[in-house]
């Protein structure tokens, strides 16, 4: 939780990052006084409690004002060092090969968060519908559900534009107008997530997936995410590129550049901008779903 705030004010801009450094150097130097203090409780009680724990002369100041300049120059260093280690050391997150009951149940209590018992059965219903008559399963279809709407059926997403919000995606596989062409309208989808009709939503996820799976069997997570992100590229191998800086439509990459970024430390998934090569693989792709089940999967271990 420290690091992830100290990266949080690091990643302020403007004045606001001068701030913020400010704010945390005065963090500890609060911290080292507090400490300091402490250990010479032992050998002077009484002297060192009636000194202020900050006292603000000039050489405190000078080290305050030296440190946040120096912090906000190298502010995305530090936090990109804060993340790495956190991911390293202090809170990892392991690639997991677990497909079992424990991990659909894991998944389904979320899900359950959301939706009430009768549109749980609609969707376990439909999700296996998807999953027979594409070639994959159940648990594959919930990783990408926890992506796609972070296991929220109901879920919007909107920009603001011009003082006025504009639904991009929506629901369970986040349609767009452009995705289900020639299946729905967003106007018919954004009705749906209102009235909370999941019939509707699910029954148009199958349609969907059976037209971007091309007949092709969709055995695992990154295979049904292929389907779901970039239709067109279904069936490629983990090589295979989705979405580049150096394609004709660079928007797409930079739209999603989130699924960028991620590798393995030995069983370790770690993710960094610096890691970035700008592009997006299938390979990406599962990377991606694994870190998403791996971090639910731990929630429900620990």
């Amino acid at each position: 939780m420290t690091t992830d705030l100290a990266q949080v004010l690091l990643n302020q801009s403007g004045a606001w990052k001068f701030f913020s450094c400010a704010l945390i150097f005065c963090a500890l130097w609060v911290t080292w006084r507090y400490f300091w203090a402490a250990v010479s409780l032992l050998i002077k009680v009484w002297k060192e409690l009636k000194k202020p724990f900050i006292p603000w002369r000039w050489g405190s100041l000078f080290f305050i004002l030296i440190g946040s300049g120096f912090t906000s120059l190298f502010s995305t260093q530090i936090s990109d060092g804060l993340e790495w280690v956190e991911q390293k050391w202090i809170d990892p997150t392991y690639i997991t090969s677990d497909t079992s009951s424990f991990a659909v149940k894991c998944f389904e209590t979320e899900l359950s968060k959301n939706l009430t018992g009768e549109q749980m059965q609609i969707l376990v219903k439909w999700t296996d519908k998807i999953a027979q008559d594409c070639g994959s399963n159940r648990l594959a279809l919930y990783e990408v559900y926890n992506s796609e709407c972070a296991l929220n059926p109901f879920a919007v997403n909107v920009r603001y534009r011009n003082g006025r919000t504009d639904t991009i995606a929506a629901s369970i596989l986040q349609f767009t107008a452009a995705g289900i062409s020639g299946l729905s309208t967003m106007r018919e989808v954004k009705d749906a997530v209102i009235k909370k009709d999941l019939e509707f939503l699910m029954t148009l996820a199958h349609a969907y997936m059976v037209r971007a799976s091309q007949g092709v069997r969709l055995p695992n997570a990154a295979n049904v995410y292929t389907a779901v992100f970039m239709p067109s590229f279904v069936g490629g191998d983990m090589n295979t590129v989705l979405a580049s800086l150096k394609s004709s439509r660079p928007d797409w990459y930079l739209e999603n550049i989130g699924l960028d970024g991620h590798y393995l430390d030995g069983q370790k998934i770690m993710t960094s901008p610096k890691a970035r090569d700008g592009k997006i693989t299938i390979h990406d792709l599962h990377l991606h779903l694994e870190l998403k089940k791996a971090l639910l999967l731990k929630k429900y271990s620990n």
